[in-house]
């Protein structure tokens, strides 16, 4: 289908079980709102099986998404509605996460745009068993310069809940992982603590278990000798780790690693979707990569695939991101071809090329290059993130109009 005029929803649908492989009902939908996407769900079970589902919904709240979560009894029968979890409802509120306390209580936690005054924040809120909120939204990142995002939540067994994030340039070497403790009544139990020792390069995406004692993971960037490894800490009550150093006893077992080459993989994405190498999100779409058969049309510089940002009279934020490896020995220059067709010269379009959480280039939707039939290589300087791990992202957002700004992308490559 031609992809000026398709528009797919996104409807969730989820399965209980109760014993391998028996489900217990069928299939069931969890949004209510279904206009643009619902995605990336998040669920928590409470003690007599009821569980609550939390989910980043597009153009729900008035912006480009907010959170909302549904509760269900343990037979899957929804209990309530539909409800908002996020207060603050400027920019966009992503990337949730829940966790229930012993008594049937949860706290959902996510990221959010421009709340604490630098970029991303994390935030949470407390809810009663019956799904009421418990005071107000609250920060959780005492921290606030650049990006604090990826959250993640977990309960003690007296109700107190710990939250952890990553966190970029508090460690003095681009992202840490971090974390509070909170209380049963929500009131933060002493300061935002490090959890990552080694603190080179990236230390990213963490996750934490439930539990009075608990454990946190993440990935970390060179520790193991071969770019990203997994690694993570033990604490103890009150939150003190029960180690010290890599490869103390409080370390969890190294289990995988990512092997990133100093050069990009698939640069004129003729992998198609979906992609080996790069990481795909459209919110209209699903992906933003194109052929001729996905997207009725043929728009590349060279091979069959290309990147389209737009396309739709919708909202669209996309983006395609990939980490690279880059060499110590000399300074790196990403370049890539790019061809803005068609413009609304509306400033608030824009394609951004971020490195780390660092914007290195963007162009808007207004520029005096708009509306030009040829690709024109554009080169960014990584010269910065000498011998780092790099996730290069481009990341475009296309305000709703009824002719949309058009952008492509097309060979992307690394230089020395």
């Amino acid at each position: 289908m031609s992809r000026d005029v398709e528009v797919r929803a996104v409807l969730w649908v989820g399965l209980l079980l109760v014993a391998w492989p028996l489900a217990l009902r069928a299939e069931f939908q969890i949004n209510s709102f279904t206009s643009l996407h619902q995605t990336v769900p998040r669920v928590s079970h409470d003690s007599a099986g009821g569980f609550v589902v939390v989910w980043p919904s597009y153009g729900q709240d008035g912006s480009p998404s907010g959170v909302f979560g549904q509760r269900f009894d343990s037979g899957g029968t929804a209990q309530g509605g539909e409800f908002q979890i996020n207060s603050f409802t400027s920019g966009s509120q992503l990337v949730p996460a829940v966790s229930h306390d012993s008594a049937g209580g949860f706290v959902v936690v996510w990221r959010s745009t421009g709340q604490d005054g630098s970029s991303f924040g994390v935030f949470g809120q407390r809810f009663d068993s019956g799904g009421t909120a418990l005071g107000v939204e609250f920060q959780i990142n005492s921290f606030t310069t650049g990006v604090q995002d990826y959250p993640a939540v977990s309960h003690d067994t007296s109700g107190g809940f710990v939250v952890v994030w990553h966190s970029n340039g508090q460690d003095g070497s681009n992202y840490g992982v971090f974390g509070q403790r909170f209380d049963s009544g929500g009131l933060a139990l002493g300061a935002e603590f490090q959890i990552n020792s080694f603190t080179t390069s990236n230390q990213l995406s963490p996750a934490v278990s439930e539990g009075s004692s608990f454990v946190v993971v993440w990935e970390s960037d060179t520790q193991d000798g071969s770019s990203f490894g997994i690694f993570g800490e033990i604490f103890r009550p009150p939150g003190v780790f029960t180690g010290a150093g890599v490869g103390g006893a409080s370390r969890a077992r190294r289990l995988s690693r990512v092997d990133y080459g100093s050069y990009v993989r698939d640069p004129g994405f003729e992998a198609g979707t979906p992609n080996p190498d790069w990481t795909e999100r459209s919110t209209n779409f699903g992906t933003p990569l194109c052929d001729m058969a996905t997207c009725g049309s043929a728009f590349q510089r060279s091979g069959d695939w290309w990147v389209w940002f737009g396309g739709t009279p919708l909202f669209e934020e996309a983006r395609v991101s990939q980490g690279v490896k880059l060499r110590s020995d000399a300074p790196a220059t990403l370049k890539f071809f790019l061809r803005m067709a068609a413009c609304n010269a509306d400033p608030d379009d824009s394609l951004e090329v971020v490195a780390n959480g660092v914007q290195v280039f963007q162009i808007l939707g207004n520029d005096a290059s708009c509306g030009g039939m040829s690709y024109v290589e554009q080169s960014v300087s990584l010269a910065a993130f000498p011998g780092q791990t790099v996730l290069l992202e481009f990341h475009a957002t296309i305000q709703a109009h009824a002719s949309p700004t058009n952008i492509y992308v097309d060979d992307t490559s690394i230089t020395y």
